[in-house]
């Protein structure tokens, strides 16, 4: 899966989210992101609405938004 889109800068340490989903989230780092737009993509056609988030970097990694998904995602 190719990946479409203008030029950005990009901030040291900042995530980029792709798509905020009600029942989940995907963490991508690198070459995985397509990998997970294409899960996630798969999962809404099942009904399943996971989100997306492009964490860029490991170190130093964007707790503020990841820290946020894990919060917001429904515990069953």
């Amino acid at each position: 899966m190719t990946i479409e889109r203008a030029p950005a800068t990009i901030q040291l340490g900042a995530a980029e989210v792709m798509h905020w989903g009600r029942d989940g989230m995907l963490v991508a780092c690198g070459t995985t992101l397509a990998t997970c737009l294409a899960v996630a993509e798969e999962l809404r056609r099942r009904g399943i609405d996971a989100g997306v988030i492009n964490a860029r970097f490991v170190k130093p990694l964007d707790s503020a938004t990841i820290l946020r998904a894990v919060a917001e995602c429904p515990m069953s």
